[in-house]
This record gives C-alpha cells, sequence and structure tokens, in this order.
C-alpha cells in the first residue's frame, strides 16, 4: 500500500502541489554549506529531505542503502538532507563510526521536524526541483526510479 500511495503522489499535478517546509537548519555537516537559511542554496535541486536519530534502529539500518542511492544519482541536480534533533557533538560522534554521504542537518530545537509534522523516525520527503513535495516516503521505500523520475520532471 505504501507503494500505492507514493506512486500516485508523483502523479498529482502540478496544479494540486503543495510548497514544502524550508525551516532554518542552524549547522550542516557533511556539506558545502555550514547551515540553511532560505534553502536558496537547493533551488534547482531534487530534495530528499530524511528525519532520522542516531538511537533509531530502522534509521541507522537504512543508512546503507540511502548511501548507495546517493551513489547512484551522483551528478544529478540532486541534494539528500538528513536531519536530526539531536546535538552536534552526537552527530560527529555517530558520523566516526558510520558512513553517512547525506548533508546532515543539526536542528537540537526541532524547527524542522514541527515544520515537517514529524511524529515518528525514520520519516522523508521528495521535494522537486520546484519546491514542492512530490511525495512522503520513508527512506526504505525511496528508489533510485522514484529520484530519477523527479529529476526529469
Amino acid at each position: 500500500m505504501k507503494n500505492l500511495i507514493f506512486i500516485l503522489s508523483l502523479a498529482v499535478p502540478a496544479a494540486a502541489a503543495t510548497a514544502a517546509p524550508r525551516p532554518k537548519i542552524p549547522l550542516v555537516l557533511n556539506a558545502p554549506v555550514d547551515r540553511l537559511g532560505d534553502w536558496s542554496e537547493l533551488k534547482g535541486k531534487v530534495v530528499y529531505v530524511d528525519f532520522w536519530a542516531t538511537w533509531c534502529a530502522p534509521c541507522v539500518a537504512a543508512l546503507p542503502r540511502l548511501n548507495a542511492l546517493i551513489d547512484s544519482v551522483k551528478g544529478l541536480p540532486v541534494a539528500f538532507l538528513s536531519i536530526t534533533d539531536e546535538d552536534a557533538d552526537t552527530v560527529r560522534a555517530f558520523r566516526k563510526k558510520r558512513e553517512m554521504k547525506a548533508w546532515l542537518g543539526v536542528d537540537p530545537k526541532g524547527a524542522s521536524l514541527r515544520a515537517f509534522h514529524v511524529h515518528q523516525r525514520p520519516d522523508g520527503w521528495l521535494i522537486g526541483k520546484d519546491g514542492t513535495v512530490l511525495a512522503h516516503v520513508a527512506p526504505d521505500q525511496l528508489t533510485e526510479k522514484a529520484v530519477r523520475d523527479a529529476v526529469a520532471r
């Protein structure tokens, strides 16, 4: 059923599209920027935003798959942004043990989680180049085809 919902969400006409939230991210690691203000750094890119935590076993289990997906679309106008509400020291210590290829948004006050109405983790959103929500899809359900289709839109 999740796959059907995801496929249907990609077929929604542009007129029905909803603008994705753009909360300020006070610290971004593993990226060419150190914070996100108005998200202008991501303009014209498909963005996959996922919400994770170091204590979340399904989040940690999804990392190798997400890293492989990032590699598979390298060179395309796509950005992967993994956001947590944990503190920077916790995230840095975790990264010493686990590879994460996505940009890492550190939002200890949780503004981004509230903006996207995140109530559980992992959780994720595929956002089109125009800044509209294409799909609400967990990291373990996101496919290379879906990302490539979003880029081709």
